[in-house]
């Protein structure tokens, strides 16, 4: 049902059925937590992702390294490069995690948000350079 859900985009009902699931008792499996997280993410709920992110881990849930990698992708998106500084240490610490790839995933993380940088500032030199090339209103 949550797959269902997912595929059509309806992001608030990924989020439904998880939590009447947990609810239930159900323990969720690694996609289904992927598709929440994904969800929240695209709701911009970036703190219920987290919450739901530990809440696994404090159940003991063994995530798959995808997992760990949306994480820090829902971190970057949200701007917040101390967590996601956090999470890769704490993860680069972790022998079960994939080193290469989560390298690939912070530097990825990192560049675009080097990007969006990069492009505010482009930005704000040209609108000075236009404020500057107009003429004084006496």
């Amino acid at each position: 049902m949550i797959d269902l859900l997912s595929r059509n985009k309806k992001h608030a009902g990924v989020i439904e059925v998880f939590e009447k699931m947990r609810a239930a008792g159900y323990f969720p499996d690694a996609i289904s937590i992927s598709q929440v997280l994904n969800a929240y993410g695209k709701l911009r709920e970036f703190e219920k992702a987290e919450i739901i992110y530990k809440e696994m881990q404090e159940e003991r849930c063994v995530f798959p390294d995808e997992i760990h990698f949306q994480m820090l992708s829902l971190y970057g998106a949200q701007g917040n490069l101390e967590a996601v500084e956090m999470l890769f240490d704490r993860l680069e610490s972790d022998p079960n995690v994939n080193k290469r790839e989560l390298n690939l995933v912070v530097s990825s993380i990192v560049e675009k948000r080097k990007k969006r940088l990069d492009d505010a500032s482009r930005i704000s030199s040209q609108r000075r350079e236009r404020l500057l090339a107009e003429p004084l209103l006496s």
